[in-house]
């Protein structure tokens, strides 16, 4: 997970703060980043940056800590900001939001490693002006990044040609010709490791990002994924939670802290009504 932005220093999470303060004094309508807590693959994967770890799943036994320290320590850092208003905490991914990075009103967007031509799609009036740079970080010494979504193609039961359409599949996802188009005519991050390590993939480069290669950036912080993280079995209930506490109090201004908590009791209430022996 790195970030977009049209500024090109390296910041650790300190500064990345500091920064946000003194760009909206300095000019009240823009801001460093919006917060967009609705969104369960970035908020949560800024959250396992962090050292999140919500579930533990053994068959019907599931330990949940959605509310553990790593979240109460994000929610503090992000409070401090929002309380500062610092930072914006509109929703994403509509046509407001995206005419705010065109028009300049955000200056960072942090994002995942199909951001690149995502970004590019609905901000080419700045096109040239953004760089890449490696997310801000607890401890620049021990560099750590987290997961922000993916891509999954799946064959449904519905399906009447199963075997073909798997086969389909397999090629779409391993064959070394069709893993190389993705990433260059569609700038979809590897799912090859033979591709992920050519130096041509590396050496990409974006004139969208001022003609750099900003692969570089990404396939370093892929390296910095711990393995191990386990979702629920349920996530789409825990994605609702996102939107419904945390990106709520963000909003109002109310307390983070209190929102996870709230994401913790009601996760527990729904995985213990869905028959599962819940430890928390």
């Amino acid at each position: 997970m790195c970030w977009s932005s049209s500024i090109s220093h390296r910041r650790p999470r300190d500064e990345f703060a500091e920064a946000a303060i003194k760009l909206h004094e300095a000019s009240p309508a823009h801001y460093l980043v919006d917060a967009t807590f609705e969104d369960p693959t970035r908020t949560g994967g800024l959250l396992q940056q962090v050292g999140w770890r919500p579930f533990k799943v053994d068959g019907t036994t599931i330990e949940i800590r959605i509310n553990d320290e790593a979240a109460k320590s994000f929610a503090r850092y992000w409070q401090a900001l929002i309380d500062a208003k610092a930072i914006d905490t509109k929703p994403g991914f509509n046509t407001e939001w995206y005419t705010s990075f065109d028009r300049g009103k955000y200056a960072t967007w942090l994002t995942a490693a199909w951001g690149p031509l995502f970004l590019s799609q609905f901000a080419a009036s700045s096109a040239g002006k953004w760089r890449v740079a490696p997310i801000p970080q607890l401890d620049s010494a021990q560099p750590k990044s987290g997961n922000m979504g993916g891509s999954t193609f799946s064959v449904t039961s519905q399906s009447q040609k199963k075997e073909a359409a798997a086969e389909l599949v397999k090629f779409l996802t391993g064959n070394l010709e069709a893993a190389t188009m993705f990433t260059k005519e569609q700038f979809f991050f590897p799912v090859v490791s033979e591709v992920l390590n050519s130096p041509d993939f590396a050496s990409q480069t974006s004139e969208f990002y001022g003609g750099r290669a900003v692969n570089e950036i990404f396939i370093e912080s892929s390296k910095q994924i711990e393995r191990g993280f386990q979702y629920s079995p349920f996530r789409d209930v825990v994605a609702a939670q996102f939107e419904s506490e945390l990106a709520v109090a963000a909003a109002n201004g109310t307390s983070l802290e209190e929102a996870f908590d709230r994401m913790q009791a009601n996760v527990v209430d729904y995985a213990t009504a869905q028959g599962f022996t819940v430890i928390s």
